[in-house]
């Protein structure tokens, strides 16, 4: 599981670590700290966001939740996405996705995202954080939209195991 946004956990353990966050607060508490009264069609929703490992659109989540009608899902989403539950992702693809917010802000400026130019799956990377990116003198950031393209461990593993070069010009 993943970090959520600090603020939600203030008062329950550990804000760093997810998962300790999750058995001291639960799933109720959590979206009431975030400022969102916990209704069962959104607990149901916030927990499969939290089993999700990587970003996802609308589709995905209907797929996921195919009791849930569309527009309760967007609409929940969107929700969500206010009060910093969730941000979204641009990477160029046109599709709107959602990621679950691990900034503690609004800004969502804390990590990038890598898209996977074969199965086109968009991870989080939080590991490489956008701080250190240098911005010119008297400019301010509302927002960082940074996305890597290449190949994920699994597509780059089945290319290597086909026999296939990764690299291009060895072809």
């Amino acid at each position: 599981m993943r970090q959520i946004v600090a603020r939600v956990f203030a008062g329950c353990g550990n804000p760093g670590n997810f998962n300790l966050s999750l058995k001291m607060c639960n799933e109720e508490e959590i979206l009431s700290r975030a400022g969102i009264r916990a209704t069962a069609i959104r607990l149901l929703i916030f927990k499969e966001i939290v089993r999700i490992d990587r970003t996802f659109n609308l589709s995905e989540m209907e797929e996921r939740l195919d009791t849930v009608d569309k527009s309760t899902l967007f609409r929940t989403l969107t929700l969500f996405q206010q009060h910093h539950i969730l941000h979204e992702v641009d990477n160029g693809s046109g599709s709107k996705l959602y990621c679950l917010c691990t900034c503690g802000s609004s800004n969502h400026t804390s990590h990038i995202h890598f898209t996977c130019t074969s199965c086109h799956r968009t991870f989080c990377i939080k590991d490489i954080t956008t701080s250190s990116i240098p911005l010119p003198k008297d400019f301010e950031v509302e927002e960082i939209n940074c996305v890597m393209k290449g190949l994920c461990p699994e597509c780059r593993r089945r290319l290597l195991n086909s026999g296939c070069s990764l690299n291009p010009a060895a072809q």
